[in-house]
């Protein structure tokens, strides 16, 4: 590869290099996309907990509920000692409010948890594709010196 001094790259490792940088842009998008529904999510078990604690306290009588696809209705909390809880799998669960919170702190914990994991991954990935990015520009940029094509030519 390195010939008195130059690196000297062939078309093929070229080719692999930019395969690489577009496998690492594409990896920086999905852990983004990742990254955003893991906060929605955390955000979403915020708020609820926040209403359980108020319902918890008794401050909480009547409030809208949704029935799924952004539709709600007000509703009155008749009990307010027990909750309907998602366990996973479709299956809920009744339990008292101070179990709820705790389930809804450990699936926050977990998923404070994966946030930092993919937070750090997405920051590899990030530096990665910079300094793979970094070397085709000057690659490139040393193909187009050499060639004597550095800009578009003007008409005749």
């Amino acid at each position: 590869m390195s010939q008195g001094g130059r690196l000297v790259i062939t078309q093929d490792q070229l080719e692999e290099l930019a395969e690489r940088y577009n496998e690492l842009v594409s990896l920086v998008n999905t852990l983004s996309q990742n990254l955003t529904v893991v906060n929605m999510t955390i955000n979403e078990l915020n708020n609820a907990k926040a209403v359980l604690e108020q319902l918890g306290k008794g401050a909480v009588s009547d409030s809208y509920v949704t029935i799924g696809s952004g539709v709600y209705i007000k509703a009155d909390a008749k009990d307010n000692t027990r909750v309907l809880v998602d366990i996973g799998e479709d299956y809920v669960a009744e339990m008292p409010i101070q179990q709820a919170i705790e389930l809804i702190n450990n699936r926050l914990n977990e998923l404070n948890a994966t946030r930092e994991r993919l937070e750090e991954q997405l920051a590899q990935a990030i530096r990665s594709s910079n300094e793979l990015r970094d070397l085709l520009t000057a690659i490139y940029a040393s193909l187009a010196r050499r060639q004597g094509t550095v800009g578009p030519k003007a008409g005749p």
